[in-house]
Formats: structure tokens, C-alpha cells, sequence
């Protein structure tokens, strides 16, 4: 059973027995709620019409992701840039991060093995 009462506060952070002691949100996650990261999402979303750019499905049928073409990780100076934003519908999404971490693994093993 789930329990469906009150938030317990009193188990939060490093009270509660899963803490790790650390923070456990990434610098994506945390740059996810900024202002200027809503902002870019919203004029992706207007440029597209709300549309997906693989699919054609409209935003009214589905959710919709703001997905960066160039890789967050590997781009910080694209973060930002609307030009490197598109809109994706849900599935669309999952099919284009899958790629994503296809290619970031990779990238990770070529630039590994020069290292050495």
C-alpha cells in the first residue's frame, strides 16, 4: 500500500534514511528551473506552432518536450539558443534521446582512449 497522507517534512534531506549526502539534483535538473531555461523552452514551443518536428503531431494530442539537436552536455554555448531547440512530441522524444546517449557514449570512449 502507498501511503496517502501529509508530506512528511520530517523526513526530508538528510533525515531520511535513503539520504546519500549529497544534493541529488543535477545541473541539468536545477538549470531546468530557471528562468532563462522556461523562457528558451516557451519560444521553441512558439517557433514550432507547438508542433513536433519529427511527427507533425500538435501539442493538443500530446505532450510536448523542447529538445535541444545539439547535446546539452556537449554544447553549453547552446543551451540557450532557440536556433538549437525543436519541438518533439513524447514518443519522438525517447526515440531521438536514445540516439542522444548512443552518441554521448561514444563521444565519452573516443575522447577516453585519446586521453591515454
Amino acid at each position: 500500500k502507498y501511503w496517502l497522507g501529509k508530506p512528511r517534512l520530517d523526513q526530508r534531506g538528510s533525515k531520511n534514511n535513503l539520504w546519500t549526502g549529497h544534493n541529488s539534483h543535477t545541473e541539468r535538473e536545477k538549470a531546468m528551473e530557471t528562468l532563462e531555461y522556461k523562457n528558451w523552452r516557451r519560444a521553441v514551443f512558439n517557433r514550432d506552432n507547438y508542433t513536433c518536428q519529427m511527427c507533425g503531431i500538435r501539442g493538443n494530442k500530446t505532450y510536448l518536450n523542447a529538445d535541444h539537436i545539439k547535446l546539452w552536455v556537449l554544447y553549453p554555448n547552446l543551451r540557450y539558443k532557440v536556433s538549437n531547440g525543436q519541438t518533439l512530441c513524447k514518443p519522438c522524444h525517447l526515440t531521438k534521446t536514445i540516439s542522444d546517449k548512443k552518441l554521448y557514449t561514444e563521444y565519452v570512449k573516443i575522447n577516453h582512449i585519446k586521453g591515454k
